[in-house]
């Protein structure tokens, strides 16, 4: 915990201790608070990486999209086979044990259809991929910003907590200074109600921590129930993420080990990005598809054979070359072959092509817009990480240390009798206040970071 926070703390708890400045010179512990345990670990908690990683392996929206590019690479596969012949067999019967029967086998070649068409599939392939690595860019951003959000809210617990904690220790103090007749009771009623205040804001904080923690399982893929921690705290998590160089996006975890996604170098330019790239797939498949269509509008030739045998005769006899009588009957054996040409008359596709042109077209629209859309999301990231780093600057200097001083200097003069105690509660509020909103800060930087590393594209490594 910052210095600033433990100073609040312990003149908050020792505000009528004598031995309060002693009590602000006990050493500073490195393990969480109690009340953070169940969210913070820092040995055995899961890190921002491994969480980015459990959510792209395991999460159901993700392994549907995966799925979804595994069915279109069947598809290129379909796309491929030739047609099937088809055969069809007819028996005719006579009376007098007489008849016929007939064998055809009719087999499409498809001359000009088959390459087009596993074009297409193969255009719809890549398209597809490039829509799953935007679902996987979007699914890392929103574990970041969720992660950023736990961070936030266990940070308010911790800093809530530990003033409630010790505002009932002053309520108590003020209790027996009002039995005595040493304090007035309307200072003791004013701390009890300023506890109050800090233990429901403390329950709305908890509730906002364990909110966030179950949506945070949620996005990667476990069971509300399922156990979980997290490894740092927000401002380690900031310190971290401030670090990342700016030249190649690169994002390491505390640990030393790379993030699995890596934002995009700026020269690499927005086409990187899987929406972009999505976009651009598309504008393939509709040229894939309209060359298709004018395809199948083009002539295609059918190959056909057959084999027909053939026994008539008449109830008659006749003589025959050796000059006997016998019946008249014959058996006649026929082979068809031939092809079949289909003839695009009237219709060649044209009201298909041309829709697919204009699906082509408006495909190359939206992939302009996309390129817009990532260049304004790119700058207004940078321009939020800037003003995030100038909001902490402002934090991190005399801020902080400035609020510190003016407690003391309450807390010394209530001490010496020239303020009441409503007075120090009321520069402890101001001094609350200013912890909160250095978390809006802490937090801030940190969705900046992620929106930014997210604006440059998502790359797999």
């Amino acid at each position: 915990m910052s210095y600033v926070l433990r100073s609040i703390v312990v003149i908050a708890a020792a505000l009528f201790i004598p031995a309060a400045a002693s009590a602000r010179q006990e050493p500073h512990t490195t393990s969480p608070p109690e009340v953070t345990r169940r969210y913070v670990d820092p040995a055995a908690g899961t890190s921002l990486a491994d969480l980015i990683a459990l959510g792209l392996r395991q999460e159901p929206g993700i392994q549907a999209a995966l799925l979804a590019t595994t069915a279109a690479r069947h598809q290129v596969q379909q796309a491929g086979l030739r047609a099937n012949p088809s055969v069809s067999v007819e028996r005719q019967r006579m009376r007098g044990g007489m008849g016929q029967w007939a064998a055809m086998a009719n087999w499409p070649l498809e001359l000009f259809r088959r390459g087009a068409r596993v074009s297409t599939a193969e255009a719809e392939v890549e398209m597809t991929a490039a829509g799953v690595a935007e679902q996987q860019r979007m699914l890392t951003l929103a574990i970041e910003m969720q992660y950023g959000e736990l961070l936030m809210a266990v940070r308010d617990l911790v800093l809530l907590d530990e003033l409630w904690t010790a505002a009932r220790e002053t309520v108590t103090l003020l209790g027996e200074r009002a039995e005595a007749g040493a304090a007035p009771r309307v200072e003791r009623d004013a701390a009890a109600v300023d506890a109050g205040r800090l233990e429901a804001r403390r329950a709305l904080a908890t509730g906002q921590a364990d909110a966030a923690l179950l949506e945070l399982k949620r996005l990667v893929g476990l069971q509300p129930s399922a156990p979980l921690t997290v490894r740092e705290t927000l401002e380690q998590a900031v310190d971290r993420s401030m670090a990342v160089s700016r030249d190649d996006g690169v994002d390491a975890s505390p640990d030393g080990v790379a993030q699995p996604f890596r934002a995009a170098s700026s020269d690499a330019g927005v086409d990187t990005r899987p929406d972009v790239r999505e976009a651009l797939a598309r504008i393939d498949v509709e040229a894939a598809r309209a060359t298709e269509l004018r395809s199948g509008g083009r002539f295609d030739l059918s190959v056909f054979g057959g084999y027909m045998r053939m026994e008539s005769g008449f109830p008659q006899q006749a003589f025959g070359m050796d000059g006997q009588l016998e019946p008249i009957r014959g058996v006649f054996h026929n082979v068809t072959v031939g092809a079949m040409v289909m003839v695009p008359l009237f219709n060649r596709n044209q009201g298909a092509v041309a829709a697919a042109e204009t699906r082509r077209t408006a495909a190359e629209r939206t992939a302009e817009a996309r390129r817009l859309q990532a260049s304004s999301e790119v700058a207004a990231a940078t321009a939020r990480v800037e003003a995030a780093r100038a909001s902490l600057s402002v934090f991190t200097g005399a801020l902080r240390e400035t609020a510190r001083r003016n407690l003391d200097v309450m807390r010394e003069a209530y001490q010496l009798g020239r303020n009441t105690v409503i007075e120090v509660l009321a520069e402890q509020q101001r001094t609350l206040d200013l912890e909160m909103a250095y978390s809006d800060a802490l937090a801030d930087a940190f969705e900046a970071q992620a929106q930014l590393r997210a604006a440059r594209g998502g790359v797999e490594r």
